[in-house]
């Protein structure tokens, strides 16, 4: 394989160029070209210190203190990574600080999808917080960025606009806005050869404005552990809550680091060097627990802001052994991790494709094709970790898959669509794709892509199941959301088949053998037996929101 990758890594991939390498190697060009790319993309990620912008990183330097704040007040260190579960007032600070973590580690791996839905996600539930203390309610038929903006300006701190922020996080999580150059730089990453190595402006505007919103999120998040610190007269928190560092320039993370950072596998839950990483987060914890020293928790220290970030990934790495534990208990002799790896192999695999294709494409259609390979190459990682902000990713690879089919089997519909961005919801794309049957699904997710009073999370997650095929129900509860990523994918592979055997047959029967594992009349039936399934559910009833305040305390 390794030969291979190094035979394809120069191989032009235009139609015509693949067309000619196929016919030389058969099927077999599909895997080291597709995966090859993966590994020079995470090669060129790792090169590039400065995804991880100087305001994520001022960001970032708050979460020691936090976390020393959270330990004092006896957060429990969950290992949920979502809000759900966590009742105690003082968890939900520690999950604003998990978040900024998060988001951190996906903008330096060059994850934008995925930094963008964490950090949207915590930028939502932190306006809930201040306008529940302010007292402020939205006005009717108020937008929701006017609505944000509204909220933030109760501070006097010169801070940026959170509506706009909210607004342009929206936009990249639809396909829209400067993150499509992001997108387009990436997927020709030094292809032929070394001269396109460095970010471009916009990459790097989009890394900050990212890192701008975490830090107004920081800011937050720290003045509410310090109002709860003084509601229980720990009065020697505040100072270290209170200092604000910005950073000028954006330090690099060690390799060692770095290779910590990458999706969780089963090998790499259960090798050594996780166990070694948990140890260090053990560590971590019982530093910010003792240690008081402002000179070590403020705001200053990039080695403790560091390992802030590994203690996440230490937390991560525990969910996944209890995970891989509870598989192996509940499928027994059946379990079989390389089922696993071959799932993530695919996933990887339409992602590239998606990426390639997007190229043979101008326009909005190459734009959704970009944005659907980067949705799906955020949402499989997330899914690992067992987090329903996959779940934001997936709504992003359905709408863009949508879009991306309404562009070559409509092209006047989506051009009409496409004509009135402010109508442009993702129930319009499944509806010209012509898989409107589709449109509980989209619903479904979006549920999860926001933290709002109305979000119905529970309600979603319950029909999530209901879609799924497997028999038993336990079974499809442990693997509703694993069921609609793969169904989505699929979507996109559908799609991604379509072009190829466009372009030439031979390379879309390749595909197939290689990655989808599925003949075109197979693949066809099994999308249509699963929108009938979706439309045999319509009108599902979501239940009550999930999202409600417990006291004045807890804000929201």
């Amino acid at each position: 394989m390794d030969r291979a990758k190094q035979k394809v890594q120069r191989l032009r991939l235009d139609p015509a160029s693949l067309t000619r390498a196929y016919s030389q190697r058969g099927p077999e060009l599909w895997a080291p070209l597709l995966m090859g790319r993966v590994e020079r993309r995470r090669d060129h990620a790792q090169r590039r210190h400065e995804r991880l912008s100087s305001s994520a990183w001022s960001a970032l330097l708050h979460v020691p203190a936090i976390d020393g704040a959270a330990a004092a007040l006896s957060a429990s260190w969950s290992l949920s990574p979502d809000l759900q579960g966590r009742r105690r007032w003082i968890d939900q600070i520690q999950w604003g600080a998990d978040g900024i973590a998060e988001a951190c580690r996906h903008l330096r791996t060059g994850n934008l999808i995925a930094a963008t839905a964490i950090t949207r996600h915590q930028l939502e539930r932190w306006t809930i917080n201040v306008a529940h203390h302010h007292g402020i309610e939205p006005q009717d038929g108020e937008a929701t960025a006017k609505f944000f903006t509204r909220v933030w300006s109760v501070y006097d701190d010169n801070h940026p606009d959170a509506g706009r922020l909210w607004a342009e996080l929206s936009d990249f999580l639809h396909g829209r806005g400067r993150i499509l150059q992001c997108l387009a730089s990436d997927i020709h990453f030094g292809e032929h050869s070394r001269t396109n190595e460095q970010l471009s402006a916009t990459t790097v505007a989009v890394c900050e404005r990212i890192g701008e919103a975490l830090h107004l999120i920081a800011h937050q998040v720290s003045g509410c552990a310090e109002v709860l610190a003084e509601q229980r007269h720990i009065t020697r928190l505040q100072p270290l809550l209170r200092t604000c560092s910005r950073l000028k320039a954006s330090p690099d993370l060690p390799d060692p680091v770095y290779t910590l950072l990458q999706p969780i596998d089963y090998a790499f839950a259960t090798s050594t060097t996780a166990q070694r990483l948990i140890n260090r987060g053990q560590a971590y914890r019982v530093c910010v627990r003792d240690r008081f020293d402002p000179h070590i928790l403020s705001g200053r220290n990039l080695r403790l802001a560091q390992e802030a970030l590994l203690e996440r990934r230490a937390r991560a790495h525990q969910r996944a052994r209890l995970a891989f534990e509870y598989e192996l208990e509940m499928l027994g002799d059946e379990f079989n991790p390389d089922n696993l790896n071959a799932k993530i192999f695919r996933y990887m695999a339409i992602a590239e494709c998606s990426a390639i294709l997007s190229d043979w494409s101008t326009g909005p259609e190459a734009e959704a094709l970009a944005t659907a390979s980067a949705a799906l190459s955020a949402a499989w990682p997330l899914w690992l970790e067992d987090t329903d902000v996959s779940l934001a990713c997936v709504r992003t690879l359905l709408e863009q898959t949508c879009r991306a089919r309404a562009w070559r089997t409509k092209p006047t519909r989506a051009r009409r669509v496409e004509g009135a961005p402010a109508l442009s919801s993702p129930a319009r794309w499944i509806d010209a794709a012509g898989w409107g049957r589709a449109r509980t699904i989209g619903k479904a997710l979006g549920e999860f892509s926001h933290v709002s009073l109305k979000a119905r999370w529970e309600g979603a997650r319950d029909f999530l199941v209901q879609l799924s095929t497997e028999p038993d129900d336990l079974v499809r509860r442990h693997t509703a959301r694993g069921h609609v990523i793969d169904l989505v994918a699929y979507m996109l592979g559908h799609e991604l088949c379509a072009r190829l055997e466009a372009a030439n047959p031979d390379l879309a029967d390749g595909f197939r053998q290689t990655v989808t594992l599925t003949e075109a009349e197979e693949h066809d039936l099994s999308i249509e037996r699963h929108l009938t399934r979706a439309y045999g559910l319509n009108g599902f009833d979501f239940g009550r929101p999930a999202f409600v305040s417990h006291d004045a305390t807890n804000a929201g």
